[in-house]
């Protein structure tokens, strides 16, 4: 389309030289016609990209230039550490940018955090080479100032941009995740479908009963004595998203389910509101010890659903929602105590 034919056929020549799959066929073409000379310069070519793709890779790439230095190969090793050191750039600007920005942020770190590098690589080049040497964007910028870039050079400018674009926003993905890990705490409720697809959309709990009260477990499996010979149609389980400190100060202001009517009593005798509760019922084999989560009145469970962060499906065993799994025998979705929370205020008398 930009009429530039040379640079299209180049193009072409590298793909073929370059793609894996589609090299090792053109290669097999020489041999086969006994142009063993042209088989294998298209292999030296193939490694010679693999080996620029090596170079890319952070530690790897570092290692690479290492040995390269040590065979007195100064060019190779300087690429090798370039380009090592670029994609650590890219990196850590997706990382800064997605846990600012998010998605997006990650996105322009990425790109901003590759350019960043090639200028601090244009500018120590040319020091040392006493010349001026342009890196990567910083030598395609001043192309197009120039008007002196070529389609295919157009090209890789555009591929380099989007290839930094999208791995800053994996490696800005890949940061929040585990902060959400570190800083987050995921509780669990099994409930009807209908009640969990709700939850979902609105990210909220429905408190239950005339006074409001919803349990939530540290465990899907941590409580299976409420479900025993309790089954329910469609059964679903939804896991909570919320911040781990204020789980913790949820679970330090709760008090023992068992024999807490009392306490209760005298909360409602003094004009407060009811406390939250936990249990820590077990079943054979759990000992971790995960806790139940009363949460008691509707101004507690509207404070929890202030601090939800996301409500999510949990698949079953094998995919899908649990809340599609018709007609399992009890006991396969154990924690079902939230469907009847009369029988933890049972229990609490």
């Amino acid at each position: 389309m930009s009429g530039d034919n040379e640079g299209a056929l180049d193009t072409q020549k590298n793909f073929l030289n370059t793609c894996p799959a589609v090299s090792q066929g053109k290669s097999f073409y020489h041999w086969y016609y006994g142009d063993s000379d042209g088989a294998r310069e298209t292999q030296k070519k193939f490694l010679q990209n693999l080996g620029n793709a090596a170079d890319g890779i952070p530690v790897i790439g570092h290692a690479k230039g290492a040995v390269h230095y040590y065979m007195d190969d100064k060019e190779g090793g300087d690429n090798a550490m370039k380009s090592a050191s670029r994609t650590v750039g890219v990196i850590g600007g997706g990382v800064i940018g997605g846990l600012v920005g998010g998605p997006v942020g990650a996105v322009a770190g990425g790109v901003a955090g590759g350019a960043t590098l090639d200028g601090i690589t244009t500018v120590a080049d040319s020091k040392i080479h006493g010349e001026h040497r342009p890196a990567g964007l910083v030598g395609a910028t001043e192309k197009i100032i120039y008007k002196d870039i070529t389609s295919g050079e157009a090209f890789d400018v555009t591929a380099g941009i989007v290839f930094d674009g999208v791995m800053g926003y994996t490696a800005g993905d890949v940061a929040n995740k585990l902060r959400a890990h570190r800083n987050n705490v995921k509780l669990y409720r099994t409930a009807p479908e209908a009640e969990v697809q709700q939850a979902i959309k609105t990210g909220k709990l429905s408190p239950k009963g005339p006074n409001g009260e919803v349990w939530v477990s540290e465990s899907i499996e941590h409580s299976k004595g409420f479900s025993k010979n309790r089954p329910y149609k469609d059964p679903s389980v939804m896991k909570i998203e919320v911040p781990k400190a204020y789980e913790q100060q949820v679970k330090a202001g709760a008090i023992k389910q068992y024999g807490s009517s009392v306490e209760q009593a005298a909360r409602a005798a003094q004009g407060k509101g009811p406390a939250n509760l936990f249990n820590s019922e077990r079943i054979a084999g759990n000992s971790q010890g995960h806790v139940n989560i009363g949460l008691k009145g509707f101004k507690n469970v509207q404070a929890w659903n202030d601090h939800i962060i996301k409500i999510s499906n949990v698949p079953a065993e094998g995919g899908g929602s649990m809340g599609n799994a018709k007609g399992m025998p009890a006991g396969v979705f154990p924690h079902r105590q939230q469907q009847d929370e009369e029988s933890h205020s049972e229990k609490s008398r």
